[in-house]
């Protein structure tokens, strides 16, 4: 098979090679060869290199002043837009930084954490994680190392009924600190009969008041 064998130069002005297209080829000439760089393209392509395209968008990014891709990369530090950091963990996996979501990946945890507690408030009718809560508050009380509603220590598994929930006051939305997933039902279960206890109380008194 005949080759083009046309010179090819760099935008630079440098030469790099001859066309290794078939004679007669409708496309533009090629040789596998990065147009700027002269780097040959491990896939096979002709154009830029993957090195020379990413500092071409970089300079296009800065220029437009739009900011980088925030990439994840498992097994690296990662910052989301929110301000929370951490490592990544493998894929598919979470720790106290990300929950592992096979729609959207990686996620900030007290993000997660403030989005789920303001759907509960919605069926459940109280009132909800404060939306503008720092996420450097949920994320200090993550490390303490006991439950707040029984003092016992608090082991960070995840999964279903076993990670740790953020306790909140259902009246202020004022986040208490984390529990067990069990703690956490019972705290709510024991506000309600405290609230019943005063209600009957309150109820009594009235009553003794009232008589003459």
């Amino acid at each position: 098979m005949k080759l083009c064998n046309k010179p090819i130069w760099t935008k630079m002005g440098r030469r790099k090679g001859s066309c290794s297209r078939p004679l007669h080829h409708r496309s533009d000439c090629g040789n596998n060869l990065c147009w700027q760089c002269c780097a040959k393209d491990k896939r096979g392509r002709s154009g830029l290199c993957p090195a020379c395209r990413r500092k071409r968008d970089t300079i296009y990014h800065r220029k437009q002043g739009i900011k980088p891709m925030n990439r994840r990369i498992v097994g690296k530090e990662h910052t989301f837009p929110c301000g929370c950091g951490g490592v990544l963990p493998a894929q598919g996996e979470a720790n106290k930084f990300v929950t592992w979501s096979p729609y959207n990946g990686f996620s900030c945890r007290a993000r997660i954490i403030i989005r789920a507690s303001v759907q509960g408030a919605k069926e459940q009718g109280h009132k909800p994680i404060n939306p503008d809560t720092p996420h450097i508050v949920i994320r200090t009380m993550m490390e303490k190392p006991n439950c707040e509603r029984c003092g016992e220590p608090l082991k960070w598994e995840f999964g279903l009924w076993k990670t740790p929930h953020l306790h909140h006051n259902h009246e202020t939305g004022e986040p208490l600190g984390f529990t067990h997933p069990v703690c956490n039902t019972q705290a709510m279960e024991n506000e309600i009969n405290k609230l019943r206890e005063e209600n009957r109380k309150l109820r009594i008194q009235i009553q003794t008041e009232g008589k003459p």
